[in-house]
């Protein structure tokens, strides 16, 4: 009798038969040996290694009461399809699939037994046997040349079980994965949109930026373990390398702040405060980067005394050149606001000027120009203001507006980084590069 059922079991059929599942089957070209594996026999190793049973497993008992109704129920749908497309656990094939794929890796056939790994996995999941068999199916990409299935794979595996026995053996192979593309990408670079069809090496597009996300998600997985730093050095080395220079000193802090064990402290310091600098884009833009790498140098040359011999001269001479840029920016600021009479907030940069840099010749200069601009106003006079005096009856003539009685000199400033006026001639007493 055709029944509701037999129907549905007949649609799920159907529907089956029109899916085909296909996986490439290129030989592999790596020559080197796997790591070996202890090969086992159907029910015997294998069974002690994952024994049964799993009540979880077990078929569920009838719950519609002999009504026939609990076949449209969510679960008996999912069964049905799961029937249909053969993913419904079962221990037996499970155990079965595993060994095959154990024969056959052994054999060095990594196409065939990834293929039965993951099989193995979809038959017991939740399980030791399904961690397993995500694991060495990713071996079996990794050695078979598919880095970019293996990577997928190996994050598959940290995803559903963050503190799985092969955390180290997965990070390792993530980090080599991702410096083979990094280097590969150095060697021969592509456009991030042109896609990648025949070098099963490699993903499909954007090589780099895969193997920076790479290295990220092998430091977000193992933050404490033995390639966290090297991850991260990696990534700041490569946007260095790039031009980028926000990213890069993002990454070199990350080193130099959350790893202070880290064998990479004196390079990440050093080529941090070449980022820095050159982040830094001139008087009219933010001054962070040369407040921090002012800082930085400072801290370098007491925390690196001995490490940073060959390098303290250097050193010396870019923490002058920092600070020269430090007091140019301001006597550029302070001239642009008494150049638009705004004398209130010269006279605080000039005040800045003379405080913070002492020693420079700024510093005289700046003094002359705040005995100079003594008595004036701090703000221009308005347009209001001056028609407001001349309706009162006061002489706009006699207010603060008129020319004061000593202009000051516009004497060229000495830059105290390179030792040279604006005419471009060498004075004495000052640094000279």
């Amino acid at each position: 009798m055709f029944t509701v059922s037999r129907a549905l079991q007949c649609g799920w059929l159907l529907c089956s038969g029109l899916l085909v599942l296909s996986g490439p089957g290129c030989a592999s070209k790596y020559v080197a040996t796997p790591p070996a594996i202890a090969a086992a026999a159907p029910g015997g190793a294998i069974g002690e290694r994952f024994p049964d049973p799993d009540p979880r497993y077990l078929p569920p008992p009838s719950t519609d009461g002999g009504s026939g109704w609990g076949i449209f129920s969510t679960e008996a749908i999912s069964n049905s399809y799961k029937s249909a497309m053969g993913r419904l656990p079962n221990h037996v094939e499970a155990r079965q699939l595993y060994a095959d794929g154990e024969i056959l890796f052994k054999q060095q056939k990594y196409d065939d037994a990834a293929k039965l790994y993951a099989k193995a996995a979809i038959k017991w999941p939740d399980s030791p046997l399904e961690e397993d068999a995500f694991f060495f199916q990713s071996e079996c990409q990794f050695f078979a040349d598919r880095y970019s299935k293996a990577n997928d794979n190996y994050s598959l595996l940290l995803k559903k079980y963050p503190s799985s026995r092969y955390l180290d053996q997965a990070i390792a192979r993530q980090f080599a994965i991702a410096e083979y593309w990094e280097k590969t990408e150095r060697k021969n670079p592509h456009w991030i949109v042109t896609p990648n069809f025949l070098d099963k090496t490699r993903p499909w597009f954007d090589t780099e930026g895969n193997a920076l996300a790479t290295w990220d998600h092998v430091r977000l997985k193992d933050p404490t373990g033995p390639l966290a730093d090297s991850a991260i050095m990696a990534t700041a080395n490569a946007h260095f390398l790039d031009g980028h220079w926000e990213e890069a000193d993002y990454y070199y802090t990350l080193i130099r702040k959350d790893y202070p064990k880290s064998r990479f402290q004196v390079q990440a310091h050093l080529l941090d405060l070449q980022a820095k600098l050159k982040k830094y884009q001139g008087p009219e833009y933010d001054s962070a980067p040369l407040k921090e790498a002012d800082e930085l140098i400072t801290q370098m040359l007491r925390q690196f005394p001995n490490e940073l011999q060959g390098e303290r001269d250097r050193l010396l001479a870019a923490k002058t050149d920092v600070r020269g840029q430090l007091a140019r920016r301001d006597w550029q600021r302070a001239e642009y606001y008494a150049k638009g009479e705004y004398y209130g907030a010269a006279k605080v940069y000039y005040a800045s000027l003379v405080k913070e840099f002492p020693n420079s010749n700024y510093a005289n200069l700046a003094q002359e120009r705040i005995n100079a601009y003594h008595g004036k106003p701090d703000v221009p006079l308005s347009n209001y203001e001056y028609v407001k005096d001349i309706l009162t009856g006061q002489n706009p003539a006699n207010v603060a507006k008129a020319a004061p009685a000593t202009t000051p000199t516009k004497t060229a400033p000495i830059d105290v980084a390179t030792g040279q006026n604006a005419a471009g001639q060498t004075t004495e007493g000052t640094t000279q590069r």
